[in-house]
């Protein structure tokens, strides 16, 4: 189904409700299949928050990703090559550590579990190729790559993708 033909639901009207997992007084019931499973008060404003979070995520990442990346680089030696990589890598790792917030934070611990188990099961293979390799940059970049599969199914999961333009809004 498209997102022009999805039901339009109006955002709840009681944010406290919501904190303590109840649902807002007069929200619409979830519908199935469109919102996370049993928390009807996750809506447009949920959406939106998720949206800017994920983005802050991501630009902070790369941010400090430039950070470690020239480090590294200046450092050389055999901790360079770690410190860059994780600069590489910086961005996926925030992004699915967003995400798993994100699902808590809506009441969907099974989303989160799910979203950490594709990256255990992406992280298995990419474990092996690291092992052949032998570095710590190896490794480094497994655990990353492993962490940007989950994030990347962590937008498949909320529909959402990440606005790192409204980053600055996130941070006021």
């Amino acid at each position: 189904t498209s997102r022009a033909t999805l039901p339009i639901r109006k955002e709840a009207t009681a944010p406290r409700a919501c904190r303590r997992g109840r649902p807002a007084p007069g929200a619409p019931r979830p519908v199935p299949g469109r919102e996370l499973p049993g928390v009807s008060c996750v809506g447009a404003a949920w959406r939106g928050a998720v949206g800017r979070s994920t983005g802050t995520a991501l630009g902070v990442g790369a941010a400090l990703g430039v950070v470690c990346l020239v480090a590294g680089l200046g450092l050389g030696g055999r901790v360079g090559p770690a410190f860059a990589a994780l600069g590489v890598m910086l961005p996926g790792l925030l992004l699915q550590d967003a995400w798993r917030y994100s699902f808590f934070a809506a009441g969907s611990g099974r989303k989160a579990f799910l979203n950490d188990v594709v990256w255990g099961v992406a992280l298995v293979p990419a474990m092996v190729v690291a092992a052949r390799v032998g570095t710590v940059a190896a490794f480094v970049l497994a655990w990353g790559a492993s962490a940007t599969v989950a994030a990347g199914y962590g937008c498949v999961q909320s529909g959402i993708r990440p606005r790192m333009t409204e980053a600055r809004g996130w941070l006021r």
